[in-house]
């Protein structure tokens, strides 16, 4: 969600973060098909646009809070992302086979929720996180068993609910209440109960009754509703169907 004189900030699985005008991506309707995003950035060979971030002042002594697929996090003054070459510039240093996955735009006194795709999830202080200059690698977020991995982190808000959404459309939304905080580096605790048949975890988001979510599909299939018509259930539940999918498609997204 952006104005048409928002920077965005985009920054890639390869750790690197570029800046573009939002007014210079072209506006097109709901099914129109885009433009390569090369078009506008000199984005390296394998590099991926992971996060986008709206900024519209760097002078508000916000932080960028990084994620990383292997539960490292990382916590940034906005005002150091101020003078962005077209070629890019390093957010953050990355250890071997590790990808940048999420970017939060963060006050420095929230509370970060990191959820993983074999169903976990841990609650932290950002005050947990000393800030670190963009050329620097991390601390750990979450200690993560063999085969897992986080997909997604979303602040806390005391009101709200917690959305989760798995790869083949089975969602559920969750108080944050239910998720005590806890010491960042942790192995977390249950999120969604998860079945084969069901997918992965793909992807979380705060949400509130007013709310409403969309929901994307890799094949481009889209689904829009109401927040207060998904039922609110505990963290060790599976869910209900939210999308309904064909054997080839998954959810890649939501908003």
């Amino acid at each position: 969600m952006c104005n048409t004189h928002s920077t965005l900030l985009l920054f890639t699985n390869l750790g690197r973060v570029y800046s573009i005008k939002a007014y210079d991506i072209p506006e097109k309707k709901r099914g129109g098909r885009g433009k390569a995003l090369v078009n506008f950035l000199a984005l390296k060979e394998k590099e991926k646009i992971t996060a986008a971030i709206p900024v519209d002042s760097s002078d508000s002594g916000q932080f960028l809070f990084m994620t990383t697929r292997k539960g490292i996090v990382k916590k940034t003054p906005l005002s150091q992302f101020t003078r962005i070459f077209r070629g890019g510039i390093i957010a953050i240093n990355l250890r071997e086979k590790d990808k940048l996955i999420r970017v939060l735009l963060t006050s420095g006194d929230d509370d970060v929720l990191l959820c993983t795709k074999n169903g976990k999830a841990i609650r932290f202080s950002e005050g947990d996180v000393r800030a670190l200059g963009r050329a620097s690698m991390g601390v750990k977020g979450i200690s993560l068993k063999e085969n897992d991995e986080v997909k997604d982190a979303t602040l806390v808000k005391e009101n709200e609910s917690l959305f989760t959404i798995t790869s083949r459309g089975y969602g559920k939304r969750t108080p944050f209440s239910q998720y005590r905080k806890t010491k960042r580096g942790g192995k977390g605790i249950i999120n969604i109960h998860l079945h084969p048949d069901r997918g992965e975890v793909v992807a979380i988001k705060k949400i509130n009754k007013k709310d409403e979510v969309v929901i994307i599909s890799k094949k481009g299939k889209s689904i829009r509703l109401l927040a207060k018509d998904i039922r609110l259930s505990g963290r060790n539940t599976m869910g209900i169907c939210i999308i309904k999918l064909s054997r080839d498609d998954e959810v890649i997204g939501i908003t």
